[in-house]
């Protein structure tokens, strides 16, 4: 179960596979699968980042239009 736990938290720590498998004591990458499973908040907090970083790159874009497009933003 321990096992099972850290697993996860590297992942969440977007460490590569192969540092993985090495600090697990496994001989490969192949189990390592198991551990990039994405949990619910895990999945909603990346994809919170990700949209947020797209609202901010597009009201950057909008920077100079003119008042027509206002209501874009």
């Amino acid at each position: 179960m321990f096992r099972r736990s850290y697993g996860a938290k590297l992942t969440e720590l977007h460490l590569d596979d192969w540092t993985i498998a090495k600090l697990l004591g496994h001989k490969g990458v192949s189990a390592v699968q198991h551990y990039r499973r994405m949990g619910n908040q895990m999945l909603a907090d990346e994809t919170r980042r990700a949209r947020e970083e797209q609202t901010r790159i597009l009201l950057a874009s909008l920077e100079g239009w003119e008042e027509e497009y206002e209501q874009i933003r």
